[in-house]
C-alpha cells in the first residue's frame, strides 16, 4: 500500500470514528445553553481552560513519547513494556502529586465541585495516555472505539443530569467523570495493559529517552494554551465571566473545523514519522501538505457559508453577539490547523524544541493585542488576536523548517483561493439571505476546483473498490 492510500485509509477509519463526537458536540450546544446559565457555562468554559494548561504542564507531554517511541518498538514486545511501564507510573504518580495540590488552590469552589473537577482532570490524563499508547501500537481501532464510547455516553448522561435532574454544573461534572470512567475501563481491558504494566519495568533510562523528547514541548502547549484561551481568561477579566460565555459559543461551530483536521492530523502524525527516512520525503510532505491547504481552504469557505443557518439551528439563548466573532475563528482555526501540520514534520524530525519557540512568539503576540484593544473593540480583540497569532506562528514555521526540510508550496494559487475566502467573509457580514445563498453556492464550487483532483482520486478508488467487490461475489 502506498503512503498516500495509508493515510487516506487512516484518515477515513479515524474520521468515521470521530463522526460520532462532532454530532454529539451539535447535540449538545444547544443542551449546554438551554440548561445552563451563561455564568455555569463560563464557569465550564474556565475549567476545560484549566484542563488544557495543566494536562500538558503536569505530565511534560510525556503521551507524545508514548506514541512516537511505540512506533519505532512495534516488533519488540520487551520495548515496549518498558516504554508502556514506565510512561504509566511516571503520569500516575505525577498526576496525584499536582491534583492534590490544585484541590488546595482551588478556593472558593464547594468541595463536591472541586473534587469532580480534579477527578475529570485525572481520568482525562489517563484517557490520553490510553489513546496514544493505542494509536503507536497501530490499534485504531481500539482509539476510535474509546473516543465514540465516551461520545454517546456523555450525550446521554448530560441530558439526564441537566435536562432531567436539572442539577446545572455540578450534573455536567458527574456526566463527564461517569463518561470518561467506562471509557477508562474499556481502552485499559481492550489493549491488554495489565500485561504490560509491571512496577518492575520501570526504568530511568526509558524515562530519561521520552522526556529529552517529550518536555520540550511543553513550553509549545502553554504557549498554544495561551493563544487559544488565554483571551478567555482575558475577556473574563476584563469583560465579565458572561462575555467569555458568548465567546466560548461563537467558538463551539468554528472548532468544528479543527476538530475535522484533528482526525487528519493523528493519521499525519504517523505517517510522517514512518516516511521520515524516504529519499522522496520532502517532496511527499509538499503534497501532502499543499492539498491540506487547499481542502481546507474550501472546507473554511464552505463552513463560513453555512453559518448563518447553523447559528440559527445551534445556538439557543441570549448568544447574538457571538455571531460576528465566528467566521474570524475560522480563519484563525485555519492558520491553526497548518500549524498543526507542520507540528507533525518537527515531530517525525524529533526537532520537538523548535515547536515551542515558534508557539512561544504566537502567544506572546496574543497577549500583548489582547490586553491592548479588549477594552476598545471587546470581543473582536481576542478573536482578531487568534488569527494574527497562528498567522505568525505558522509562516514562523515555513520559514523555519527549510533549515531542515524543503517544503514546497503554490504560494500564489494560495494568497488568490484565500482573497476568495475574505470575499465570501465579507457578503457573510452583509447579512443578506439572497447573499448568504449566492456566498454558499460561491464556496461549493470554490472547494470542487481547489480540490478537483482529490475529489477525482476519490471517487475512482471508490468506484473501483465497487467493481471489486461485484466482482469478487460473482
Amino acid at each position: 500500500m502506498s503512503r498516500q492510500n495509508d493515510l487516506l485509509k487512516n484518515t477515513v477509519i479515524l474520521g468515521i470514528g470521530y463522526a460520532v463526537p462532532a454530532i454529539v458536540s451539535f447535540l449538545t450546544l444547544p443542551l449546554y445553553t438551554a440548561f445552563l446559565t451563561q455564568t455555569e457555562y463560563g464557569m465550564y468554559d474556565l475549567i476545560t481552560i484549566l484542563l488544557s494548561l495543566v494536562m500538558p504542564t503536569m505530565t511534560l507531554q510525556i503521551k507524545t513519547s508514548v506514541f512516537r517511541f511505540l512506533i519505532e518498538s512495534r516488533e519488540s514486545e520487551e520495548e515496549r513494556k518498558y516504554y508502556i511501564s514506565t510512561a504509566y507510573l511516571f503520569t500516575v504518580l505525577i498526576s496525584f502529586l499536582s491534583i492534590a495540590v490544585l484541590f488546595v488552590l482551588l478556593s472558593g469552589i464547594d468541595s463536591l465541585t472541586k473534587g469532580l473537577i480534579c477527578f475529570y482532570i485525572f481520568q482525562e490524563v489517563l484517557i490520553d495516555l490510553s489513546k496514544q499508547t493505542a494509536r503507536g501500537s497501530g490499534m485504531l481501532n481500539k482509539y476510535i472505539f474509546s473516543v465514540t464510547l465516551h461520545s454517546v455516553l456523555l450525550l446521554v448522561l448530560a441530558y439526564l443530569f441537566l435536562a432531567v435532574f436539572q442539577m446545572g454544573l455540578n450534573g455536567l461534572l458527574i456526566a463527564l467523570n461517569v463518561a470518561l470512567l467506562v471509557s477508562n475501563i474499556y481502552i485499559f481491558l481492550s489493549l491488554g495493559l495489565k500485561n504490560y504494566l509491571s512496577i518492575w519495568k520501570y526504568n530511568t533510562l526509558y524515562l530519561k529517552k521520552m522526556l529529552r523528547f517529550s518536555a520540550p514541548m511543553v513550553p509549545n502547549s502553554i504557549s498554544l494554551w495561551i493563544v487559544k484561551l488565554s483571551d478567555r481568561l482575558v475577556v473574563t477579566v476584563f469583560l465579565g465571566i458572561e462575555a467569555n460565555a458568548i465567546y466560548s459559543v461563537a467558538n463551539k461551530i468554528p472548532s468544528l473545523l479543527s476538530q475535522v483536521v484533528n482526525v487528519f492530523n493523528l493519521s499525519w502524525q504517523e505517517n510522517a514519522s514512518l516516511a521520515v527516512n524516504d529519499k522522496d520525503v520532502a517532496e511527499y510532505y509538499s503534497d501532502i501538505n499543499q492539498t491540506t491547504i487547499d481542502i481546507l481552504l474550501g472546507t473554511s469557505a464552505i463552513l463560513i457559508a453555512s453559518l448563518p443557518f447553523l447559528f440559527k439551528i445551534l445556538i439557543k439563548g441570549a448568544y447574538e453577539q457571538a455571531y460576528n466573532q465566528m467566521p474570524i475563528l475560522i480563519c484563525g482555526i485555519f492558520f491553526s490547523c497548518l500549524s498543526s501540520c507542520y507540528g507533525s514534520i518537527y515531530i517525525a524530525l524529533k526537532k520537538t524544541k523548535f515547536i515551542g519557540v515558534t508557539s512561544a512568539i504566537g502567544a506572546i503576540l496574543n497577549l500583548v493585542i489582547n490586553i491592548l484593544f479588549i477594552n476598545k473593540i471587546g470581543l473582536y480583540a481576542a478573536s482578531l488576536s487568534t488569527v494574527i497569532s497562528y498567522c505568525l506562528i505558522y509562516f514562523s514555521r515555513v520559514v523555519q523548517l527549510r533549515k531542515y526540510i524543503e517544503i514546497h508550496l503554490k504560494w500564489k494559487k494560495n494568497c488568490i483561493s484565500f482573497i476568495v475566502l475574505l470575499i465570501i467573509c465579507a457578503i457573510y457580514y452583509k447579512q443578506n439571505s439572497f447573499g448568504n445563498m449566492i456566498a454558499f453556492l460561491m464556496a461549493v464550487i470554490f472547494f470542487f476546483i481547489l480540490n478537483k483532483n482529490v475529489c477525482k482520486s476519490f471517487c475512482s478508488q471508490c468506484i473501483s473498490k465497487i467493481e471489486r467487490r461485484k466482482n469478487g461475489s460473482k
